[in-house]
């Protein structure tokens, strides 16, 4: 029993960091090899945009109402191959999709391709699958293998920072360890999507602060540095992830070890909020397609200018008739949202996650205690976050004066729900000065709690295979 109570103490972030490694690698490869090409959302655009990029297209062109630009032909073509899978769960995958597919090769004729959601993201979100594109096009490599690489690269990595981010975090590691093994986020690390680099990135952010936080010591000029070029890779990819430079302003992110230093977090702030305003700017620009009726952002701020209390119901009515959606696919409703798990597994996803919240707000040990301004900076990150996601799909995706918003799916939140965790933190054991005032039955609950959210990644590993393979074989 003695054991067993002191396994999460134990459990260094270290090791977390190599059982999610032996979790996401085989779950990743597993997804690569037996999900047939572009059966993720948007994966044919992802795809579509990461070979422009390859071909020195690091900004897409704006025609005839839409955007996209010129990418080699047999892109396209191999794509056109699969499209009747999406959407329909009773069409799989057929020996003659397989066997045309494995024939297409790159062709080194260009042809003009249609793909607007994807085309405003910033080349460098497309880096690692860009630079396999590459690589396959140079080797004379078919176009499946090609997608196959460029699947792998995001996949290498995606699960190499999420690892490093688990590893330097401490009250967030237990929290990033489960969001990074939902199927949800191994159908994104496995695909083509400038997820791949995103996701892990806020990670990284996130737990950065978290360890700064817990440690108490000045973040080093350096430190602050990569940590700008991170907010801007990542925000000018999704703006709605601005919210995570709130996170500056927490007190226990120390800048000087004297003072709270307003000046410098101010000017880092600015300077991180400019650079990524300019970067999404200047590649959306050239990308960007108008919107079509029955939507218009002009119309959707006119509406609410008439009636800015109706944000309060369209809230409501939202949550109402979506909440379930939104918690279902954030745990995982693969391929074109249209390859749902067994309502048993999301109820024991429910069972996990009410696990992990009581780890988190449970004592720890060698944990310092947290201040209440630093739970408010995460609560005040998250909202901002999620309340421009919902906002710039109100706008954009949602038709003029609909009751709810339309278009937010749960796999957005994915990059922001770690700091959750750290604004459910509970005072440590270097606050209340040793393991005997939390007592064996807080212990108990606590180790129980942890080995249940260790454990449910194996659930989801053997869900997953039946899951995929009923889809897309049976």
């Amino acid at each position: 029993m003695t054991r067993f109570l002191s396994f999460p103490a134990r459990l260094r972030t270290w090791r977390l960091a190599l059982l999610y490694l032996c979790y996401a690698v085989p779950a990743g490869c597993f997804l690569l090899v037996a999900t047939p090409p572009f059966q993720t959302p948007d994966a044919a655009n992802h795809f579509f945009r990461a070979t422009q990029v390859a071909q020195g297209g690091w900004l897409a062109k704006n025609f005839g109402g839409t955007s996209g630009g010129p990418i080699d032909e047999g892109a396209s073509t191999f794509a056109a191959i699969f499209d009747p899978i999406a959407h329909h769960p009773e069409v799989k995958l057929t020996t003659s999709m397989d066997e045309r597919g494995r024939s297409i090769r790159w062709s080194g004729e260009n042809r003009t391709a249609e793909f607007p959601n994807t085309a405003i993201y910033p080349a460098y979100a497309y880096a690692p699958q860009a630079l396999a594109i590459d690589l396959g096009r140079a080797l004379n490599a078919s176009v499946r293998a090609t997608y196959l690489a460029a699947c792998a690269a995001g996949l290498l990595v995606s699960v190499a920072l999420t690892a490093w981010a688990i590893a330097l975090a401490r009250r967030t590691a237990l929290a990033l360890f489960a969001i990074a093994t939902l199927p949800c986020t191994a159908m994104l690390f496995s695909s083509v999507s400038q997820d791949t680099t995103v996701v892990p990135l806020c990670f990284l952010l996130i737990a950065f602060t978290d360890r700064s936080i817990d440690e108490s010591v000045p973040v080093s000029p350096r430190s602050l540095v990569l940590m700008a070029l991170a907010c801007v890779v990542a925000v000018s990819a999704r703006p709605p992830y601005a919210g995570l430079l709130v996170m500056m302003f927490a007190p226990g992110l120390r800048i000087e070890a004297a003072r709270y230093a307003s000046v410098r977090r101010l000017v880092w702030f600015c300077a991180s909020a400019a650079a990524a305003a300019f970067a999404t700017l200047a590649f959306s620009r050239s990308g960007w397609a108008p919107v079509a009726p029955p939507r218009s952002i002009g119309g959707q701020l006119g509406y609410l200018s008439h009636a800015p209390l109706q944000i309060f119901h369209l809230a409501i009515a939202t949550l109402k008739a979506y909440g379930g959606f939104y918690f279902a696919s954030f745990v995982g409703v693969l391929g074109w949202l249209d390859a749902s798990f067994r309502h048993g597994y999301y109820a024991l996803a429910m069972l996990m996650f009410a696990a992990l919240a009581l780890a988190c707000a449970l004592p720890a040990d060698a944990q310092r205690e947290p201040r209440a301004a630093d739970r408010g900076a995460a609560v005040a990150a998250f909202a901002a976050s999620a309340a421009m996601i919902f906002g710039s799909l109100y706008l954009t995706w949602t038709p003029v004066g609909n009751a709810v918003v339309e278009g937010v799916q749960g796999r957005y939140f994915l990059a922001l729900a770690p700091l959750l965790a750290l604004a459910l933190a509970a005072p440590g054991a270097r606050a209340n000065r040793g393991l005997s005032v939390q007592g064996r039955g807080v212990r108990r609950v606590r180790a129980l709690c942890v080995l249940i959210v260790l454990a449910f990644p194996f659930v989801t590993f053997i869900e997953l295979v039946g899951l995929i393979l009923h889809r897309y074989y049976l």
